[in-house]
């Protein structure tokens, strides 16, 4: 009798310790896959944090292209201002040379003028 109620009461024992290891194992499965949800959920951001990055990055490279453009047609423009400023400027030196020519050349008919009445009468 006594082997037997030490046998039940071993039974009993490893009853409990097994109910308490199944408990920890469910306890350890409910842990996993909350850890593994969690994963996926990060995987899932992470993923969408990944697109909306190329996204930002291939529209920041379309503007930069766009304003490697506009700095180029810009470039351009300005040496062609730059050309018409420099044409103008040889335009307005030979208008100089030409306006003082004329004003020497007015004065050369003056004085011709003057010598041809003194030498007609």
């Amino acid at each position: 009798e006594e082997r037997q109620e030490e046998a039940m009461q071993q039974q009993h024992t490893h009853e409990a310790l097994i109910t308490d290891l199944n408990d920890k194992l469910e306890e350890s499965c409910r842990r996993l896959h909350e850890a593994q949800n969690n994963i996926s959920s990060y995987q899932i951001q992470l993923r969408n944090k990944d697109k909306q990055l190329e996204q930002r990055e291939k529209a920041s490279q379309q503007t930069v292209d766009l304003l490697k453009e506009k700095v180029e047609s810009l470039s351009h423009l300005l040496e062609e201002e730059a050309k018409k400023v420099k044409a103008a400027k040889v335009l307005e030196e030979e208008l100089g040379r030409l306006q003082d020519q004329n004003t020497a050349d007015t004065k050369t008919i003056s004085i011709l003028r003057e010598q041809l009445i003194q030498l007609t009468r």
